[in-house]
């Protein structure tokens, strides 16, 4: 959702820019314009979408691999299945995905593929942990 708001906030303040400019030229209309420091504000907006999309997909792979690997460690197998579907789903063909999360809104192949990304991190994690559960069982550790 908070990716939905940015989007939409992005294109409400570009529709003020717009506007704004629309109404710089007819001056005789009784219409308040942007101050200086107003428009400076919205064209930041603008202009940070990039760096606000790469924070935002930072945040997710993150969040998504913390949850994922907590869920390995701790919980059922059925919880971290389920999750992984959840999150994971973007990663099937087209025809095969279920109902979106909603950090999938707009996703572009690039980051479709930083997400297969954290999948890679996320299975290494899991082959280790398993290695270490099986060679620390062996040894009647832990």
């Amino acid at each position: 959702m908070v990716e939905f708001y940015r989007h939409r906030v992005t294109e409400k303040a570009s529709s003020a820019i717009e506007w704004n400019i629309f109404y710089q030229r007819k001056p005789n209309r009784p219409i308040h314009l942007l101050t200086e420091d107003q428009e400076t504000y919205f064209k930041h907006i603008i202009d940070s979408q990039g760096e606000m999309r790469t924070i935002f997909m930072n945040v997710v792979r993150t969040c998504c691999f913390m949850d994922l690997a907590r869920l390995w460690l701790a919980e059922s197998n059925t919880a971290f299945w389920i999750r992984w579907n959840e999150y994971m789903n973007i990663l099937r063909k087209p025809a095969d995905r279920k109902t979106p999360h909603s950090f999938h809104f707009k996703l572009s192949d690039d980051e479709i593929a930083e997400l297969r990304e954290t999948c890679l991190h996320l299975s290494n994690f899991m082959t280790s942990t398993t290695h270490w559960a099986e060679e620390h069982r062996r040894t009647g550790y832990g």
